[in-house]
């Protein structure tokens, strides 16, 4: 997960630094435009886990799930 952050922080306070007054103007906007997404990719995520698409290697994940078979670290990637 710390390479998860190390890797999107930066480019979030970039864009909040660029565009955080237009983001809180039009929240509810914004908001559904990032949920939406969020939830097809990870409901896609989980039907691949499911169906043993892929698989995650369970020495680099927390144990965590979020449901059934989605562990946190990839709740946390969307």
């Amino acid at each position: 997960m710390s390479c998860i952050a190390g890797w999107a922080f930066p480019i979030v306070g970039f864009l909040w630094i660029g565009a955080g007054n237009y983001i809180v103007k039009r929240s509810p906007f914004v908001v559904l435009a990032i949920l939406l997404p969020t939830f097809y990719l990870a409901t896609v995520d989980l039907a691949a886990l499911r169906a043993g698409v892929w698989t995650i290697n369970p020495r680099s994940i927390t144990g965590i799930y979020i449901y059934d078979k989605f562990p946190l670290e990839e709740g946390f990637f969307y």
